[in-house]
């Protein structure tokens, strides 16, 4: 819901399982905390015994005033260098100017599909 009030109603692209599984399949990443805040708290910290917060160089959104505070003046706040450009707008950008093409082929696919059961016959059993 925050996501969506911020950016839009087709944000977020993934739910929140499928979110949760790509950042779980990072090899550096051993829990996520659900519903955390925006902020960073001290009670955050400490509840989850948090020794890394780590952000890309890459994305979309500007980070609240203070969000990182907390965790830059404890050490624990990581700027992971981004390797690529890709971005959730460029991925949305890159589906809908291929829209199109998605569509004529899933539609020649449903017509095939179609024409197979229509044509389809049964052996007789004897």
């Amino acid at each position: 819901d925050t996501i969506s009030r911020q950016r839009g109603r087709h944000y977020p692209i993934m739910n929140l399982h499928e979110r949760c599984l790509s950042v779980l399949a990072c090899k550096y990443v051993d829990e996520i905390v659900i519903g955390a805040p925006q902020k960073i708290t001290r009670e955050l910290l400490t509840t989850f015994n948090i020794a890394i917060v780590a952000h890309g160089t890459i994305y979309e959104s500007e980070a609240m005033p203070d969000q990182y505070t907390l965790a830059e003046q404890n050490g624990i706040f990581v700027e992971i260098p981004s390797k690529s450009m890709l971005s959730t707008k460029e991925i949305v950008r890159r589906i809908l100017s291929n829209k199109e093409n998605f569509e004529a082929k899933f539609a020649k696919k449903n017509k095939t599909e179609a024409e197979y059961y229509k044509n389809k016959t049964y052996v007789q059993e004897q």
